[in-house]
């Protein structure tokens, strides 16, 4: 399946989408995203998945940089469905990815890189707001993973992680957490 194409400046064309995979004995699919020329012929072809079925949907073109690729995870989250960002190098190289979910499911239909350097990702929650599935909109920083602030010149090296309440849980609980400084 293919969902997004970019046209890259030197003619050719990145295309992201799904690609359904054997994997022991059975199939799921993963982000497919692949390079062709300007007259179709294949440059180059990854997947990027686990075990569980993985769907990709948006790709923004991040110049020399590589490519910022969205869509949902089955594999890598912490519900049945997450929304999952993906970055590339140029070739397709993984370089970091991360996800971004509840307990049921989450998908990302769209996806922008921002001024700020980070990313706008939209599309639909099963888990978060008032109705059965409801639109939700993520922004992530310059680096969805970092835990510094890009503005400030330090790195949060040490912080208090409190007991999670209430202890035990059944299907949520608050976990708080404070930090030496003010941080993003």
């Amino acid at each position: 399946n293919g969902y997004d194409i970019v046209a890259l400046p030197d003619g050719r064309f990145a295309i992201a989408g799904d690609r359904r995979e054997p994997f022991g004995g059975s199939y799921d699919d993963d982000f497919w995203l692949f390079v062709v020329e300007g007259s179709g012929d294949l440059v180059w072809s990854k997947t990027y998945g686990g075990r569980n079925s993985d769907y990709g949907h948006s790709l923004v073109y991040m110049g020399n940089d590589g490519f910022t690729f969205g869509g949902s995870t089955g594999s890598f989250g912490s519900g049945m469905l997450d929304f999952w960002l993906l970055r590339t190098n140029i070739r397709g190289d993984s370089l970091w990815s991360c996800s971004f979910g509840g307990r049921s499911a989450e998908g990302i239909n769209d996806i922008a890189a921002t001024s700020d350097g980070g990313y706008i990702l939209t599309g639909n929650s099963y888990t978060f707001g008032p109705g059965s599935s409801d639109i939700w909109l993520v922004k992530t920083g310059r680096d969805p993973l970092a835990i510094y602030s890009p503005d400030e010149d330090f790195q949060i090296s040490t912080f208090d992680l409190f007991t999670p309440y209430p202890n035990p849980f059944n299907s949520t609980t608050t976990i708080s957490y404070s930090l030496p400084q003010t941080s993003n």
